[in-house]
């Protein structure tokens, strides 16, 4: 893990792992650490689960007391304090659900994303003005802080192509999301438009639309692969107010599939908006 730009939620899986590797090769078992530790069981049990973190001291003390290197040490420290700072949910306060937090964390990390969005354009596609747009037609409970919601989005953008490598990016989207497009500002729709195109280009970008009945037909949703060793491949599912994050294997297991099932019965995106233009003429 890189030290210094790490985000909260990877810096909090990280320590977790290391924690519990470090005991684990040392073989010590968990009431041992909480003697040494002059704590409860339950105290340790919560560390090595991610429920709370211990302070940059315990760390120091549980890494010596596991036999860590001077190194190990040092990164045991680093995530402790990275782990404690504010995600970009925490930063733009009102510009996503809190649930929302882990998906944006490991967006820079991630190897592989695969999403259905039945009647919004993918975030990373989006245009300011398109998004603008889409406030409008909000309610101000379910859009409290538009603002918000526009700088939490731009630097997502930047962080996702300000990378070296793009990861795998497939999307499908739903014939609803591109059919609002019409009723749009004209050079709202052209701007956005264009941008779909732009990132569809992108090497490791698929975008497809799903114009048949299909089996995502009950809401969006989206896989991510983080990079190996920070988590494992996760689901985080859409809803009005909130959002739901979820590890499963067999739920992301079924989603996958559904996943799978959609992709190949949506058209390339080129074809769709060819098609679109053809008709408009």
């Amino acid at each position: 893990v890189p030290m210094g730009n790490t985000t909260p939620t990877v810096a909090h899986g990280s320590l977790v792992r290391m924690l519990t590797e470090l005991r684990g090769n040392a073989g010590i078992e968990l009431a041992d650490v909480a003697t040494e530790m002059s704590v409860r069981i339950e105290t340790v049990r919560r560390w090595e689960a991610g429920k709370n973190l211990p302070s940059v001291s315990t760390v120091k003390d549980l890494g010596q007391y596991y036999g860590a290197s001077t190194g190990q040490i040092a990164t045991l420290k680093t995530l402790v304090q990275e782990a404690k700072q504010s995600g970009l949910v925490e930063r733009y306060k009102g510009g996503a659900p809190p649930e929302f937090r882990a998906f944006a964390d490991y967006e820079p990390t991630a190897t592989q994303i695969l999403g259905y969005e039945p009647e919004y354009l993918p975030g990373l596609a989006q245009t300011p003005e398109y998004l603008s747009e889409l406030h409008k037609a909000q309610l101000g409970m379910l859009t409290p802080n538009p603002d918000a919601v526009q700088a939490l989005r731009q630097s997502r953008h930047r962080r996702m192509f300000e990378r070296d490598e793009l990861p795998e990016i497939k999307i499908v989207i739903g014939i609803a999301a591109l059919a609002y497009l019409d009723v749009l500002p004209p050079d709202v729709r052209e701007g956005q438009i264009s941008r779909l195109r732009e990132f569809n280009s992108l090497p490791p970008v698929d975008l497809r639309v799903i114009t048949v009945p299909h089996s995502a037909m009950s809401g969006g949703f989206a896989l991510m692969m983080p990079r190996p060793s920070l988590a494992g491949r996760f689901v985080y599912l859409e809803s009005q107010d909130v959002g739901r994050y979820v590890e499963s294997p067999e739920v992301v297991e079924t989603y996958d599939q559904i996943f799978w099932s959609v992709y190949v019965k949506a058209i390339p995106i080129e074809e769709y908006l060819n098609g679109k233009e053809v008709a408009h003429r």
